[in-house]
């Protein structure tokens, strides 16, 4: 099983979570990902040895175990 946390400040975070096996569940978590990097989100996937540190990603990544999405950052 993986999950893709999706931090939102307005509407509230919210949580995919698919397996390898299921190609619906995936099909799921990849619509939403590709939603939301169209709109300039950021997405990481965070390396389950060092939760700490996250490798940036451009496309969906299915064997990832833990993927983040962050609102697009604010410039001012």
């Amino acid at each position: 099983m993986a999950i893709m946390n999706i931090v939102d400040k307005i509407y509230g975070d919210k949580r995919l979570v698919w397996r390898a096996d299921d190609k619906e569940s995936q099909h799921k978590a990849r619509n939403e990902f590709k939603e939301r990097i169209s709109k300039g989100w950021l997405a990481f996937r965070v390396d389950p040895k060092n939760p700490g540190q996250g490798t940036m990603l451009k496309e969906f990544d299915e064997k990832a175990n833990k993927i983040v999405l962050t609102p697009p950052p604010a410039g001012g």
